[in-house]
């Protein structure tokens, strides 16, 4: 690299070959006639004056003090530029900033690690996102290994109660949730739980458990609307209507204006024979759940115990509409009300309509099921009604005797006695012990010519229930058929007390011209 010099008359580094400087513009070199002429006089430097502003100057003064003009190029000085940093300063600079970021980055991804950790040691909040993945059996499985580990985490406890609930297992559901209740006394939530996970076993021990839950919150929390209102349903799922509507009043103390307790109040009243204190509740309750459908349902059965049939059509009929109430059970309870209705109106085709959406809404809806096969039998489908009165009576349970019974009447009328017979040899065995079903008996058995069994059958079906009109008929031409007139005659005359004239099949201008005839063949005294 070339040596460099000093300029020297602003002393910056300079090159010495230049003849000047790169940054006064003053010679690097005196000439030797100056030097020499110098030398020699040994006397001052010379004055002179600046050719920009005329201030007095040095002989060899390169930068005018006054003004700042080179006096050699007469060209005035601006003021300099800050040095600039030459690359191996700022070389340094550079690698502290590096540094700098580097460290900033490093505590980022700890900090991020750290997050990852504490993440990963939270089980409650791992199960938590496994269950939104759709993980649901894993979650439990975290959950359980932790509680196992960790007795006292109350979080955990409840998240794996819920879990244990949507998964159906309610029994593991009810444990989890009074262990966190346990665990951590201000969890109202925790107890309520408990209690809906006993109440949906189904069991009578499971409600009585949850009833003691409830309770418990109720005698800690006496104003928990929630709470009492549970245990209102806690009490009528045991039929126990007076704690039921003592709890629904606790609940409307609470909050007085809770519509859905006034629903439950007005069908505690219905059952209970209030209906005037029914329509009340109903009637405070209309304001807000004018169109609700529950309302709609409670509102219809209520009209319907009152004998106000198409008002309660009119309520009911709106429940049609596909998915219109979101509970399908209640739904479909409340289609067979209406199809009842219909039936008792002499309107099978409506009624058909009405349980058939009953037993599509709930396929576990005996009565759906058995009420459609009747319409089915009204509009004399009769193959129909023998297919759903077969499954009814296969299956056992609700109205399984009954169902029996009617299909035997179906196979009696085809004259298929065979089936009729086992039909409602089934129906007894089944437990059916009603006028009906023994009268059904008895007309089989007839229809066999077993008439002794028929005749024991028909009285076995006025002990049943004496005031039963087509009982007293069967007997009666039984009787006829065995030439005993004087006990048919009297049997067919308690038919005629008994039976509604109004009814299509109850034939009594038939029958009291049979009493006649025979009174005339066999001089029977009237």
């Amino acid at each position: 690299m070339a040596r460099m010099t000093n300029c020297p008359h602003c002393g910056k580094l300079t090159d010495p070959k230049l003849d000047n400087c790169v940054h006064c513009g003053a010679p690097l070199a005196k000439s030797a006639a100056t030097e020499s002429a110098a030398t020699e006089s040994g006397g001052p430097k010379r004055s002179q004056t600046c050719p920009n502003c005329g201030a007095l100057v040095q002989d060899g003064d390169i930068i005018c003090v006054a003004c700042g003009t080179n006096l050699l190029t007469g060209q005035k000085i601006t003021a300099e530029q800050p040095p600039q940093t030459s690359e191996e300063e700022e070389r340094p600079q550079v690698r502290s900033r590096l540094a700098m970021g580097g460290v900033i980055a490093v505590v980022i991804v700890l900090i991020g690690v750290a997050a990852a950790l504490v993440w990963l040691r939270d089980p409650v909040a791992r199960a938590e996102r496994m269950y939104r993945e759709g993980r649901l059996l894993q979650a439990i499985e975290l959950l359980e290994r932790r509680v196992e580990q960790r007795p006292d985490d109350a979080a955990a406890h409840m998240l794996l109660g819920k879990l244990h609930f949507i998964d159906g297992a309610y029994g593991p559901a009810a444990a989890a949730f009074d262990s966190a209740g346990r665990l951590d006394r201000t969890n109202r939530d925790a107890p309520l739980f408990s209690a809906l996970s006993y109440a949906a076993q189904g069991d009578g021990s499971s409600v009585n458990r949850a009833i003691a839950a409830l309770r418990d919150v109720v005698d800690r929390d006496p104003g928990n609307h929630a709470a009492w209102y549970l245990l209102a349903q806690a009490y009528g799922s045991q039929g126990d209507v007076d704690q039921q509507r003592s709890a629904l009043q606790k609940a409307l103390e609470v909050s007085p204006n809770d519509a859905r307790t006034l629903l439950a109040m007005a069908v505690s009243r219905a059952l209970a024979g209030d209906l005037a204190g029914a329509n009340r509740d109903l009637q405070l309750a209309e304001t807000e759940l004018a169109a609700d459908p529950l309302y709609l349902a409670i509102k219809g059965v209520t009209l319907q115990l009152q004998g106000q049939t198409e008002p309660a059509v009119a309520a009911l009929t709106s429940l049609m509409g596909e998915a219109i109430l979101d509970d399908p059970g209640l739904r479909s309870r409340a289609l067979v009300q209406l199809g009842l209705l219909h039936l008792r109106a002499g309107r099978p085709s409506d009624a058909r309509v009405a349980l058939r959406l009953a037993q599509e809404a709930d396929s576990s809806n005996r009565a759906a099921q058995f009420f459609h096969a009747v319409a089915l039998e009204a509009l004399e489908l009769d193959t129909e009604a023998i297919a759903l009165y077969e499954g009814l009576a296969r299956a056992e349970g609700p109205f399984a005797a009954d169902a029996a019974a009617r299909n035997a009447g179906l196979h009696l009328a085809r004259q298929e006695l065979s089936l009729a017979a086992e039909m409602s040899e089934r129906a007894i065995t089944l437990g059916g012990d009603t006028a009906p079903i023994h009268t059904i008996r008895g007309r089989v058995l007839a229809a066999m010519d077993d008439m002794t069994g028929a005749r024991e059958a028909f009285r076995r079906a006025i002990q049943a229930d004496p005031g039963y009109a087509p009982a007293h008929l069967e007997n009666g031409l039984l009787y006829i058929k065995r030439a005993q007139y004087a006990d048919g005659v009297r049997a067919l005359e308690s038919y005629l007390k008994l039976v509604d004239p109004a009814l299509p099949d109850a034939r009594t201008n038939e029958i009291r011209n049979l009493i006649q005839q025979i009174r005339q063949t066999a001089q029977i005294a009237g």
